[in-house]
């Protein structure tokens, strides 16, 4: 592995004292690493310092110039800008918001992913954050409660009932954090997740203006259902998960008893108990 030193030496002092300073290690560069720097180094005690880079063995190094590094360091932050730019804008509430307010919320957002399955605003709680979604899809989950009592105290768990879904070109946590209002539905991501999120402190440290326009914009991410709405819901769903267990299992049992067993051969035949294999047919 190609490796470097980095010395840091000043331009005036007698060889002596130069030739000391090129004995010592000051930092190691291996593959991976970079140096160097777009703007003059500061002065050390009215004199120029020398920024010196030694290699150690033969290296490839990839050198880019200063105005190169400028042009390619602007042409991201403007492909990112576009990006924040199009998750905002592809929300339907927000395309005739103006240019202005659009970059103020640019200059607030980062860019995040998120895996599928984690939870990003639980019930009854504020929003952490407001988020755009550019890419997968978020389940929005209300609590049962004591709607449902359990057998047991062992027994006894959450359970939830599926509300909705949110996916791309949707945004939620706007009316959560401006209003400080409590969420009324968890929000679980059902795929990974590609948006962009809002911090509280920069989304409340917004001018009046572009505060109205999003209280004026934005909508809640579901309304609170009433007890009865949500038993009927979820007796509804806890109906269809008892349904396509109950049809696996009859498929499976058709499946068994006709000697089709998932992992063998696809001209394998099978009759009888498991484990005792009969005559296998002929390929074609």
């Amino acid at each position: 592995m190609a490796q470097t030193y980095t010395l840091s030496l000043p331009a005036r002092g007698p060889w002596r004292y130069l030739k000391k300073l090129l004995d010592t290690v000051f930092k190691e560069i291996a593959a991976g690493g970079s140096f160097g720097c777009c703007e003059p180094v500061s002065a050390v005690d009215g004199g120029a310092v020398i920024q010196c880079v030694m290699t150690l063995e033969t290296c490839e190094i990839l050198r880019i110039s200063r105005s190169g590094y400028k042009k390619l360091k602007k042409d991201i932050l403007a492909q990112d800008h576009e990006v924040k730019v199009s998750l905002i804008q592809g929300c339907q509430l927000y395309l005739h918001w103006p240019k202005l307010s659009i970059n103020h919320l640019v200059d607030g957002m980062q860019l995040k992913t998120f895996p599928a399955n984690q939870v990003l605003v639980k019930e009854g709680k504020i929003c952490p954050f407001v988020a755009f979604i550019g890419r997968g899809e978020c389940h929005i989950l209300q609590d049962v409660g004591s709607l449902i009592k359990p057998v047991d105290k062992k027994g006894c768990r959450i359970r939830f009932v599926n509300v909705g879904m949110l996916g791309p070109k949707q945004s939620f946590g706007e009316v959560s954090i401006l209003l400080n209002q409590p969420s009324p539905c968890t929000v679980i991501t059902a795929t990974e997740v590609h948006g962009g999120i809002i911090q509280p402190e920069c989304l409340k440290g917004l001018d009046s203006v572009t505060t109205s326009l999003i209280l004026q914009t934005a909508r809640p991410v579901c309304g609170k259902l009433s007890e009865e709405e949500v038993l009927k819901e979820f007796l509804t769903q806890e109906r269809m998960k008892k349904w396509e267990h109950e049809k696996r299992k009859i498929l499976s049992d058709a499946l068994f008893y006709n000697g089709v067993h998932p992992g063998r051969g696809k001209w394998d035949f099978n009759r009888g108990p498991r484990g005792v294999t009969g005559k296998s047919k002929k390929s074609i």
